[in-house]
């Protein structure tokens, strides 16, 4: 672990002279999503992760256990597991997609959520905006903290990070974009570049 700006950053398993990389980042949709939208994730995806494979898997169905009417939403705790069952190694990344509102128990709703090792999902559905251009900010902010987790990064305080945590669309359109500290010196090690 290292200590970067107050922050503790945690050195992602094997990362370092030993060429920890991540080759593949698979988007997995959750029931059905726009081929647009997983075009947009895509694009964002490529901009941050050039030397790594990006696939577009076939679509899971949306668990009926994972829906809960009297919310109308899907609890992301049943989608993540749903999405742990696919295959994949310590070299892969999964990020299930869905259009549908999610929400994890205790919480109105999340924006996404990770099990901080390989899986994340993410919801389009309260990130979308009118203007594309906003709406693909938001996506890369989301996948980057959630990515960010699964290379062993930690939640940051100061809110020019991409590992803030926002809890609100406002929050989230406030805080940075940017991976600070070492993080973004991790992220090119972690495609391989020096």
């Amino acid at each position: 672990m290292a200590v970067l700006a107050g922050l503790l950053i945690a050195r992602p398993a094997g990362l370092g002279t030993n060429g920890y990389v991540v080759r593949d980042i698979r988007v997995i949709p959750f029931g059905l999503v726009p081929a647009g939208e997983l075009e947009q994730i895509r694009l964002v995806l490529r901009q941050d992760f050039p030397r790594v494979t990006l696939r577009v898997g076939p679509p899971l169905p949306l668990p009926l256990a994972a829906f809960t009417r009297d919310r109308r939403q899907f609890n992301v705790d049943v989608l993540l597991l749903d999405l742990q069952r696919q295959p994949g190694g310590p070299l892969v990344r999964l990020v299930g997609v869905t259009t549908e509102d999610i929400y994890a128990p205790g919480s109105d709703y999340v924006f996404a959520t990770t099990d901080a090792k390989r899986d994340s999902v993410i919801s389009l559905a309260r990130l979308r905006s009118p203007d594309p251009a906003v709406s693909l900010v938001r996506y890369r902010k989301i996948l980057r903290r959630q990515l960010g987790f699964t290379f062993g990064f930690q939640s940051s305080r100061d809110q020019a990070c991409v590992m803030f945590y926002a809890a609100t669309l406002v929050e989230l359109d406030a805080k940075g974009s940017a991976w600070c500290g070492g993080e973004a010196g991790a992220i090119r090690r972690i495609q391989g570049l020096p």
